[in-house]
């Protein structure tokens, strides 16, 4: 899966912090305004836009604590997305699912829903959270649409694939436009050297 480009690359932080900034006393500013510290007793916090923060403990463990206005929604949606991203999508999703329902119009949340469907295999189900997507939120339709595409792929639905596909490519998309002169526009019953994408966040501040 593929980092939007123009999401705000929370995510990567996260993961990246315990490697790239272990050891470190000082408090230091990293991307897109979020402020990196090393606590004395092992936690590594990061405080982040919206009053979203992230305490990172020995392990991996991690808490949320937001105060924005809205609730929790932030810290949930933004809780799914690192739990999709250590492999624990079902709980992932039932956060992703909490922060939709505090908040239906959070940015990046059914995207991040769908994805986490997709990766469970529930392609049925991402199905319809992408159309829904496609059918309320313009921000990143070739995204959406490859998705969707990918799920009716999966599930041995090449008509309905490619249509998804082309529509995908029609928008830019340079690896559903590969696809397209490949795959639907061949005989071939495969994807040959299918792109594999990067594994995204969709969450915006």
């Amino acid at each position: 899966m593929r980092h939007l480009a123009r999401s705000f690359a929370i995510l990567m932080i996260v993961l990246g912090a315990l490697s790239a900034l272990a050891g470190s006393a000082a408090a230091q500013t990293v991307q897109a305004g979020c402020v990196f510290e090393a606590a004395g007793d092992g936690r590594q916090i990061l405080h982040c836009q919206r009053n979203v923060t992230i305490t990172l403990e020995r392990g991996a463990r991690f808490s949320l604590a937001d105060r924005d206005s809205d609730g929790n929604a932030d810290a949930l949606l933004l809780r799914g997305v690192v739990k999709g991203e250590m492999f624990k999508e079902e709980s992932g999703l039932e956060d992703i699912r909490a922060a939709m329902a505090i908040k239906p119009d959070i940015a990046g949340g059914g995207m991040s829903a769908g994805i986490l469907l997709f990766e469970m295999k529930r392609y049925e189900e991402a199905i319809a959270q992408f159309t829904q997507v496609i059918e309320t939120d313009t921000s990143d339709l070739a995204t959406a649409y490859y998705y969707r595409a990918d799920c009716y792929y999966a599930m041995d639905d090449k008509d309905n694939a490619c249509i998804n596909w082309r529509r995908s490519g029609e928008l830019g998309d340079k690896d559903a436009q590969f696809i397209v002169r490949n795959y639907c526009s061949t005989d071939a019953t495969k994807i040959p050297k299918k792109p594999r994408k990067d594994k995204k966040s969709v969450i915006e501040f």
